[in-house]
């Protein structure tokens, strides 16, 4: 789930993302609570991410390194050397799709 820069992680992912200590990223505990049944649960972490922009900006983005993006609060980007590593974590629940590298490979 996308926040106001933020990620909320289930433990897996957030303990991986803690494991490469990424950038302009913190990590936190959440609490989720259902007022339906007033429980509170702590199975996921916020992920705070501190690289944000706007798609005017895209053509401008520095992608080199392991870098964790969000644009206009809806989608999270990672650069392709961060999305290699992701992908050799071989988590079955996380998907790619085509995002920045296609961006910027079209801006030249």
């Amino acid at each position: 789930m996308i926040g106001y820069r933020y990620v909320l992680a289930d433990q897996e992912l957030s303990k991986l993302f803690e494991s490469l200590d990424l950038d302009r990223v913190e990590i936190s505990p959440a609490i989720i609570w259902n007022r339906q049944i007033d429980k509170e649960f702590h199975t996921h972490h916020r992920i705070r991410i501190g690289q944000f922009f706007s798609p005017d900006q895209i053509n401008d983005l520095n992608l080199d390194g392991d870098r964790l993006l969000i644009m206009n609060n809806e989608s999270v980007f990672v650069s392709p050397g961060l999305k290699e590593r992701l992908e050799c974590a071989k988590l079955g629940f996380l998907r790619f799709t085509k995002g920045l590298s296609e961006f910027v490979a079209n801006a030249t």
